[in-house]
């Protein structure tokens, strides 16, 4: 009996899921890399920042925001109009080597987002489901981005979502403020 070096059609199949699962593994490693640097890049925001918000219907007002380093570095609290009746609190954090992120919104619901690798510097959180809404009929906040300046300003830019449509966009511009 003469032994083929070629691969059977027994053996092809479960190398290919072996190749396929050494592919995946390794893009993981790279978004794991990108979301914890990302992550650790929010940890920096620490401290209180004050700036400008602007809609898209060119509203302006004056907005605080408040970040902390929470739970022994594995959680970033962010307190947006700290001390408003419409403050509002978003947990940044690692799950599974994914920078996701709670959002609990003055409106009474809770999107959830999750970290998406861009060719840029900024933290791109993407819509991750939620609770408390219907995101194809109810308000909420969709989407959105964090851009670190330098050590003392920053950007960052969230598009609210209406009856399942992008219906504004609030970019603030924000600056550290001394302790």
């Amino acid at each position: 009996m003469r032994r083929s070096s070629h691969l059977d059609h027994r053996t092809t199949p479960c190398l290919l899921l072996a190749l396929l699962a050494l592919a995946a593994q390794g893009s993981d490693s790279v978004t794991d890399n990108s979301a914890q640097a990302a992550f650790e890049q929010l940890k920096t925001l620490h401290g209180r920042w004050i700036g400008e918000e602007q809609t898209l219907d060119g509203q302006t007002r004056q907005v605080e925001y408040v970040y902390k380093v929470q739970s022994n570095g594995s959680a970033v609290l962010e307190t947006a109009m700290a001390g408003e009746p419409e403050e509002m609190t978003t947990v940044f954090y690692m799950a599974d080597g994914q920078l996701q992120a709670s959002h609990y919104c003055s409106i009474g619901n809770q999107p959830a987002f999750r970290f998406a690798p861009a060719d840029d510097d900024r933290i791109t959180m993407t819509f991750a489901g939620g609770t408390g809404f219907d995101p194809a009929v109810d308000g909420h906040v969709h989407e959105g981005w964090i851009r670190v300046i330098d050590g003392d300003r920053m950007e960052q830019n969230w598009v609210f979502y209406d009856k399942g449509a992008a219906a504004s966009t609030m970019t603030m511009t924000l600056e550290r403020q001394a302790d």
